[in-house]
C-alpha cells in the first residue's frame, strides 16, 4: 500500500470507479424510466399479489421513484466530482454513504465494495489534509 502518496492520485481510482458505476445505474435508470413510460402508454402493466392481496403498480409511481433516481444519481456523481478535484470533503463523503445504500446507489454487490475503498481513501491523513472545503 502507498504511504504519504499524492492525495489526487490516491482518490483518482476510487472517485473513478464510483463515477462510472453510478454513469451505469443513471443509464439503466432512464432505460427502465423509459420502459415504465411506453409499456403504461401501450396498456402494458403488471400485477403481483401479497397472499389474497393483489396489486398493481401506477405508473406515476414508478416514474415518481425512477425520477428521484436520477436526482440522487446525479448528486452521487457531482459529489464524487467534487471527490476527485479535492474539494467539498463533506459533499464526497456524502456521495459515497449514499452510493453504499443499495436503493440510492449503484448495485451493492459493487456499490459497497468500491464504497467501502473510497471511504478508506478519504480517511488518510493525507487525503484529509489535500481537501479545499
Amino acid at each position: 500500500m502507498q504511504m504519504g502518496g499524492d492525495p489526487r492520485k490516491m482518490v483518482n481510482g476510487p472517485a473513478v470507479v464510483l463515477i462510472v458505476l453510478n454513469a451505469i445505474g443513471i443509464v439503466y435508470t432512464l432505460t427502465e424510466l423509459w420502459r415504465q413510460v411506453t409499456d403504461a402508454s401501450s396498456g402494458l402493466g403488471y400485477e403481483f399479489s401479497i397472499g389474497t392481496l393483489e396489486y398493481t403498480p401506477s405508473t406515476e409511481m414508478h416514474v415518481a421513484i425512477y425520477v428521484v433516481g436520477l436526482l440522487l444519481g446525479g448528486f452521487i456523481i457531482y459529489g464524487l466530482i467534487q471527490m476527485k478535484n479535492l474539494r467539498k470533503r463533506t459533499l464526497a463523503m456524502t456521495a459515497i454513504i449514499l452510493n453504499m445504500i443499495p436503493f440510492f446507489g449503484t448495485c451493492c454487490l459493487l456499490g459497497l465494495p468500491c464504497g467501502i475503498w473510497a471511504l478508506t481513501v478519504m480517511g488518510k491523513p493525507e487525503v484529509k489534509a489535500a481537501f479545499q472545503d
